[in-house]
């Protein structure tokens, strides 16, 4: 429920320095007439510098449906109570994505318009402090925090859990040790967020950040989507795939190959060698019939 709320308060503040930006910028139509009239050296887009690395980026993101198979997003379905709740979270996410993107776009361009020489990096609290009153730019500066911060616990919330239940809970059951679960994962979290904190501190170029994460990305995407979509695993198939996805990312590094191109080829590797090697396994590809029962997907028990 907390998430629901740190939503809705997001959505509001977009929604309000939207519907700001078209009242200063008077409508639609002058929106439309501006955005024709920008002057093309000052308005790039297939002429960018970094067109290619933007395009790749976009496609691993968008045109593969990674963000659906993202921990939180992931948990949250595993948690549902019927096939028709999914469905139906799949079809809200994908409406409430289009919403937003476009509305943040819609921004962006306004403040192009309306603040030539703004700093992009620094839209939102640029247009906050020229557009608000101190009191509003108050309540608009603890929706964008809210929505931060529910975007970072949840991926805190996963990343605990995932490091516990996949990795710590088999290595303590094959040796015969009980532990704690929801102990761990209290801990490991706090460490991740220790971590992530540290990262943050030393500024690193977050574009770089989301290319090293796209990178990592490209060497699971395949088997993760198939094995949703019901390809029978294979765990010589999954992990072939990735350390020959790997391998040929190390490769192309090595040899100085254009990185817009290093993370195509790395998925195309890794489809090529998971398909490959999943037929061999199954002597066909093999799609299993799911059955979701009436209850919950997925209904841990901590062990107090």
């Amino acid at each position: 429920m907390t998430d629901v709320f740190q939503f809705c308060a997001l959505l509001l503040v977009i929604l309000i320095i939207a519907f700001i930006i078209l009242i200063k910028i008077k409508g639609f139509s002058n929106f439309y007439n501006k955005i024709n009239n920008i002057d093309p050296k000052k308005f790039k887009i297939l002429t960018h510098s970094k067109f290619n690395y933007y395009l790749v980026i976009s496609l691993v993101r968008y045109l593969l449906p990674t963000t659906i198979l993202s921990p939180p997003f992931i948990q949250r379905i595993l948690m549902m109570h019927n096939k028709t709740q999914i469905r139906n979270i799949f079809i809200i996410n994908s409406l409430v994505i289009v919403i937003i993107k476009s509305l943040i776009t819609l921004i962006g361009l306004g403040a192009f318009i309306l603040y030539p020489a703004i700093n992009f990096k620094l839209i939102f609290p640029s247009i906050i402090n020229n557009m608000f009153s101190p009191i509003l730019q108050g309540f608009l500066f603890i929706g964008l925090l809210a929505a931060v911060m529910s975007t970072a616990d949840s991926f805190l919330n996963s990343a605990g859990l995932l490091f516990v239940h996949d990795i710590l809970e088999p290595l303590f059951r094959s040796n015969k040790i009980n532990f704690n679960n929801l102990t761990y994962i209290r801990t490991i979290t706090f460490i991740i967020g220790l971590i992530s904190v540290f990262i943050a501190k030393l500024e690193i170029n977050v574009y770089l950040m989301i290319y090293f994460a796209c990178c990592l990305m490209s060497t699971t995407t395949i088997p993760f989507i198939f094995g949703v979509v019901g390809l029978k695993p294979s765990k010589n198939s999954f992990f072939l795939a990735i350390i020959f996805s790997l391998i040929t990312m190390l490769i192309l590094l090595y040899f100085s190959i254009d990185k817009n191109l290093i993370i195509l080829i790395s998925i195309f590797v890794n489809a090529l060698v998971f398909f490959i090697v999943n037929y061999i396994d199954n002597k066909r590809f093999i799609f299993l019939e799911r059955k979701i029962r009436s209850e919950t997907i997925w209904n841990p028990k901590w062990n107090n």
